[in-house]
C-alpha cells in the first residue's frame, strides 16, 4: 500500500493533464497517482492508458470537483491524501517532506505549504501564503482560507472523522 495517495481530477484538459500526474509521480517516493475522470469527452482516456503508474477511474455523469474527488477517496488507498488539479503543479520530494512534518507532529491532522502561482505567461509570482501560521488555525481560516488546497496533505484518518467533500457547495467545495 502506497503512504500517500494523490487525486488529480480532469475534465476535458488532456493537454495539462500529464505535466500534473508526472510533477505528482516525483512529489514523493510512495505515491498512489489516482486519475479521476470526470465524464471527460476527449482523448483522456487514451492519454490516461498511455501513462504507467497511474490508476485511472472514469465517471459517466459528470460529478464537479467535490463529487469526483470523493470517488478519487474512495478508490485511495494511501494513509495520507493529498488533492491535485490537472492545472497544477506538485514540486519535487514536497509530499515527503510534509509526511515528515506530519510524522513530528502526531496530532496535526494536515500539512500545508505555499503555493507558487504563475502569471499567463508562466513567470512566477509572490508565493500564497506569504507566511504560514501553524498550530491551532481554526479561527485564522474562519477569518481567511489562506490554504491552497493542492498544497495540503492531509491523514486519512482526518477525513474519516469528518467526511467526504459537500459536492452541494460549488467552488467551495475544499
Amino acid at each position: 500500500m502506497a503512504s500517500v495517495s494523490i487525486i488529480i481530477t480532469t475534465h476535458q484538459r488532456p493537454d495539462r493533464l500529464p505535466a500534473a500526474i508526472a510533477s505528482a509521480q516525483s512529489a514523493g517516493q510512495d505515491v498512489e497517482v489516482i486519475v479521476v475522470d470526470d465524464a471527460s469527452t476527449d482523448e483522456t482516456a487514451d492519454l490516461c492508458a498511455s501513462i504507467k503508474g497511474i490508476r485511472y477511474v472514469r465517471v459517466e455523469r459528470n460529478q464537479g470537483v467535490a463529487g469526483a474527488r470523493n470517488i478519487g477517496l474512495v478508490a485511495s488507498r494511501g494513509e495520507f491524501i493529498s488533492f491535485l488539479d490537472d492545472d497544477d503543479l506538485r514540486l519535487p520530494n514536497s509530499l515527503d517532506e510534509q509526511i515528515e512534518a506530519l510524522s513530528h507532529a502526531p496530532e496535526a491532522m494536515l500539512c500545508y505549504a505555499q503555493a507558487i502561482p504563475e502569471d499567463a505567461g508562466g513567470k512566477r509570482q509572490t508565493p500564497f501564503p506569504e507566511h504560514c501560521p501553524q498550530g491551532d488555525i481554526f479561527w485564522e481560516l474562519l477569518a481567511q482560507n489562506f490554504i491552497p488546497c493542492a498544497s495540503v496533505v492531509f491523514r486519512r484518518s482526518c477525513i474519516g472523522r469528518v467526511g467526504l467533500l459537500d459536492h452541494h457547495r460549488n467552488r467551495i467545495d475544499d
